[in-house]
């Protein structure tokens, strides 16, 4: 299951199941997202910047295709 952390900013964090294949396959439809490479967040996090309510459901869809 997707678990979104709760924010306040104009993004927000996730932890799929399948970090690093999940962010490679966004990356192939052209949604970008951001990994980190060190630190407590590395391998586990996945950062979603918001966008347009057309790019939102864009995202959202491919996130819960590939998950």
């Amino acid at each position: 299951p997707l678990r979104p952390v709760p924010s306040s900013v104009n993004f927000f964090l996730i932890q799929p199941t399948n970090t690093p294949a999940l962010a490679a396959a966004l990356r192939q439809r052209q949604i970008f997202v951001r990994e980190f490479p060190d630190g407590p967040l590395a391998g586990r996090y996945l950062r979603v910047t918001v966008k347009d309510a057309e790019q939102n459901k864009r995202m959202a869809a491919a996130i819960l295709e590939l998950q």
